[in-house]
């Protein structure tokens, strides 16, 4: 076990497809297994290179460079015992004359920067207090799963399947694992201020409430392209995600359509922000919005057969070079007006957005008349 968890790379925690670290009390006191020597489940790693057949001489596999598929949550936790014990063994003749307080005191700082913990390192004090040595602690050995040569998609169809009885994967975070080799890509050729909020780190709900301009929730960037693409508002589901899984060719976007859309929403949301301050910052951060608004984009382009980058030219010229078109005080207004008693309000503001969207294509006003909209729904 030990020897894994030396092998771990420095960023074995940041991979796309992995949700991130979950707090779980339970998984927390995987230190009493360790201590008293009970199973640890097995671990399952991909490897995209075929290493093993390459290496493996007398009965042993060598795998140098892998990520963790299954496992990750032990992992973490097992590789902070091992830091906390190469603390204890390095402080070992003061800490043990010291109170569990004295040693948070003391030495809190370096227990942080070397991201080990106080409460193992209290339990592992006690141990040496009690007799029991720490250089037999994580030598152990330890059953492991090593896949080598999976597609993207069969590394995402494993992981999926792996974590199916786990916490639950939320929707929009199954929609991030299905097209995360796309991150890489946004971060690097996006200028400017754009950046991306994953699902992993920060839920889109709570990610909104405290918005700047230029963060999008990936999982928005993702539906605003199927959206385009298919011409219509695509709600982010249990149909679609299958739907995505079992057909490739939806989840083969262009890259210049995903610097297209992301350089439009960048634009915009520059320019609600100078006109609608936090209002406008709030509302392009809405899955309904954007879904809509760039749903209804991806259907004019069908419509008057042009290509989808004129039918986002268009858009651009309409809405950035005067954005107090879209009218938002009014948005809020009508919006507010509803009884949601008896209409699906996601689904309604969707339709909205859509609608209002089409008309500023199809017309020359200056405010989209939302009342209008609404009431024609």
């Amino acid at each position: 076990m030990q020897e894994y968890l030396n092998s771990l790379s420095s960023d074995y925690k940041d991979w796309n497809i992995q949700r991130g670290i979950i707090d779980n009390r339970y998984l927390d006191d995987i230190i009493e297994t360790v201590i008293n020597k009970k199973h640890i489940p097995s671990l399952v790693l991909i490897s995209e290179n075929e290493e093993i057949k390459s290496t493996l001489e007398g009965g042993v596999a060598t795998v140098t460079d892998f990520k963790i598929l299954d496992g990750l949550q032990r992992t973490y936790r097992l590789k902070t015992i091992l830091n906390s014990k190469e603390f204890v063994i390095k402080h070992l003749e003061d800490i043990v004359q010291l109170t569990p307080i004295g040693i948070s005191r003391k030495y809190l700082n370096e227990i942080n920067s070397q991201k080990a913990s106080t409460t193992i390192i209290k339990k592992l004090v006690n141990e040496i207090k009690s007799g029991n040595p720490l250089d037999s602690l994580l030598e152990f050995e330890q059953w492991i799963e090593v896949w080598e040569g999976l597609s993207v998609k069969e590394q995402v169809d494993k992981m999926l399947i792996l974590n199916a009885g786990h916490k639950h994967v939320s929707l929009k975070h199954q929609l991030e694992i299905i097209f995360y080799n796309i991150i890489d890509f946004i971060e690097k050729e996006v200028n400017g201020n754009f950046k991306v909020i994953r699902e992993r780190d920060i839920n889109s709900i709570n990610a909104n409430k405290k918005r700047k301009p230029g963060e999008f929730n990936f999982s928005l960037i993702i539906s605003a392209i199927l959206s385009l693409n298919s011409g219509k508002a695509i709600t982010i589901n249990s149909n679609l995600i299958s739907n995505l899984q079992k057909n490739e060719e939806l989840s083969n976007f262009d890259y210049n359509t995903i610097l297209m859309v992301c350089k439009f929403l960048l634009e915009l949301d520059n320019h609600l922000f100078d006109i609608y301050q936090e209002l406008g910052t709030k509302w392009l951060g809405r899955d309904v919005v954007v879904s809509g608004l760039m749903g209804a984009l991806g259907h004019y382009a069908t419509k008057n057969e042009i290509p989808i980058s004129e039918s986002i030219e268009i858009a651009s010229r309409k809405i950035n070079n005067s954005p107090q078109i879209l009218n938002l005080n009014e948005f809020e207004k009508e919006r507010n007006n509803v009884n949601y008693s008896k209409v699906n309000i996601g689904d309604f503001n969707k339709k909205s957005i859509y609608r209002a969207t089409l008309l500023l294509m199809n017309n020359d006003f200056n405010h989209i008349p939302w009342e209008e909209v609404f009431i024609e729904l």
